[in-house]
């Protein structure tokens, strides 16, 4: 399948059947229970969905090819340059994939630059050593040789730039030629919340490694995702508008993370009396053909999946006197949940006026 769309559907299809399966085995059985759903439920996740997330950015990346390296960034064109530890790379989104399934198998880096992207190009330094680059920030190739010369001219040229905080020795030296290279205004720190439990070492070595180059005290971990900094190096946050652990559903997550991205870019790229409102991004005007087949795809095939526990449940009824299980009905639930998001997904498809 050479469409990305293509292969997401196959994998939220695998992720069907799989569920079937399993879930409907549990009720053929009569082990459908609260216990079962529970047991059952993360090892479904991270054995199923997981890998099914971990496939559509891979397909993703492979669209890309071995040619979606950048070749340069054009003398007069504005950028945003992101910087980050190598390993972070094509690390997924929990949180979006805990609240918006049809969505997941994203990573935080393609989130941001989604946001970003919409003003601006983003660039990030590639790994000479990958053969595919990764989705976000258009990749450019340095030789070891070359690497450090590249991104001091990257900074020197740059509108923005953004470092996401990580514990290497490389991304210090980074932040020590941030210092000395680029107006503090245009300097962001973004706190990855796809490193969970990990941030506060992860933060720790950083403070550890750059601590020679604040010229103010660094800020503590908050309910912030980004730190920017005023003209004298004094760092300060950006409130975070939902508390960091909290996982709201659908839109919501993507337009408040949108929305603190609007305002630390109008710091960087405006004055402080101009509004965040100026970079709100635009509306998206046109019809997307992708979009109506995947809300299709769910649609048929959820109804499929409901028209399965019909017929499991035709082959294996519930004991007289007996309702459903929970888990069944939520399995029920589910397949009527798949046609609803399959027909927001058609909805969406629809140019805006």
């Amino acid at each position: 399948m050479k469409s990305v769309g293509a292969r997401y559907v196959a994998a939220w299809g695998l992720v069907l059947v799989a569920g079937l399966i399993v879930f409907g085995g549990l009720q053929w059985l009569g082990w459908a229970n609260a216990w079962s759903l529970g047991a059952i439920g993360p090892i479904f996740y991270y054995v199923v969905v997981r890998p099914a997330q971990g496939w559509m950015y891979t397909a993703r990346r492979m669209k890309l090819g071995g040619g979606g390296f950048a070749k340069g960034v054009p003398q007069d064109q504005p950028f945003i340059l992101y910087l980050r530890s190598f390993v972070q790379d094509g690390q997924l989104d929990d949180l979006e994939g805990a609240g918006n399934w049809f969505k997941a198998g994203r990573t935080m880096e393609e989130r941001l630059v989604s946001a970003l992207s919409r003003r601006m190009e983003v660039y990030a330094v590639g790994s000479p050593r990958e053969e595919l680059p990764h989705v976000g920030a258009k990749r450019l190739l340095f030789s070891d040789e070359e690497w450090q010369d590249g991104v001091r001219d990257l900074l020197a040229r740059c509108d923005a730039v953004i470092m996401c905080i990580g514990s290497s020795q490389h991304l210090a030296w980074e932040f020590a030629n941030i210092v000395d290279i680029v107006p503090p205004r245009k300097v962001i720190l973004w706190f990855d919340l796809a490193s969970g439990g990990l941030l506060e070492p992860i933060y720790a070595k950083f403070l550890e490694n750059t601590a020679e180059f604040w010229a103010a005290p660094p800020p503590q971990l908050g309910n912030f995702r980004f730190v920017v900094f005023d003209e004298l190096w004094t760092p300060y946050h950006i409130e975070a508008k939902t508390a960091l652990d909290l996982e709201v559903f659908g839109d919501a997550t993507e337009k408040i993370f949108n929305d603190e991205v609007c305002q630390v870019l109008a710091h960087a790229l405006f004055d402080s009396s101009s509004s965040p409102s100026i970079i709100a991004p635009p509306g998206d005007r046109q019809f997307k053909p992708k979009t109506l087949m995947m809300g299709l795809a769910f649609v048929v095939l959820s109804l499929i999946g409901f028209l399965f526990t019909l017929k499991i449940d035709e082959l294996a009824p519930a004991p007289p006197g007996e309702g459903l299980s929970l888990p069944w009905l939520f399995v029920k639930g589910l397949m009527v949940v798949g046609v609803g998001v399959g027909i927001w997904l058609c909805g969406k498809s629809r140019p805006k006026g």
